[in-house]
């Protein structure tokens, strides 16, 4: 039988006079300063809001799920007013009525279901508010003010990074070491 021992010379009993050379230091590193323990908190606190991992794989099914809820109460809605989009105060038979305003509440607690899901998926948060974010840059929001103007694009910036700082793939800088073969 093979096993690490077989491979390292002499015996356990010989390193032992160097374990003291080794060991690792004890004393606590120092605290982290204000300003890291700050940045850790706020980015524990960004993360919480959003779905990762198999959270995220789960929640984007349910979403997908709601969606074919929303499309078959639409065509229930549909069946009930027979295709036509009136407001259900003109059916006067208060049994249809009541079916409609059932199935339109019915209806938009869907929509709320689905709009709550997706604002824990950080992509979908991301598209939201990058378009937010351009149509603003580029002139398209109507707002009170220059400076309330300018504290909005200040805030969605950062609602923006936010988003960013929980999506993988966009976090992935730094320094990449590879194995390269002979041809690069």
């Amino acid at each position: 039988s093979n096993s690490n021992s077989d491979f390292l010379p002499g015996s356990p009993d010989e390193y032992s006079e160097y374990e003291d050379t080794f060991a690792l230091n004890e004393t606590p590193l120092s605290p982290p300063s204000e300003k890291r323990r700050s940045r850790l908190e706020r980015e524990a606190k960004v993360q919480s809001r959003y779905a990762t991992g198999d959270e995220l794989v789960e929640l984007r099914r349910k979403v997908s799920e709601l969606k074919e809820d929303l499309s078959e109460a639409r065509d229930d809605l549909d069946k009930i007013t027979n295709g036509r989009r009136r407001v259900y105060d003109n059916y006067r038979d208060d049994e249809v009525r009541s079916e409609i305003i059932a199935a339109k509440n019915h209806i938009s607690e869907i929509e709320a279901s689905i709009r709550e899901l997706n604002g824990k998926d950080p992509e979908y948060v991301l598209s939201i508010l990058s378009e937010r974010l351009e149509e603003m840059e580029k002139g398209f929001h109507i707002g009170s003010g220059v400076e309330t103007r300018e504290e909005e694009l200040s805030k969605l910036k950062k609602e923006v990074e936010e988003a960013q700082l929980c999506i993988p793939h966009l976090n992935m800088h730094g320094l990449w070491v590879g194995k390269y073969g002979d041809h690069g």
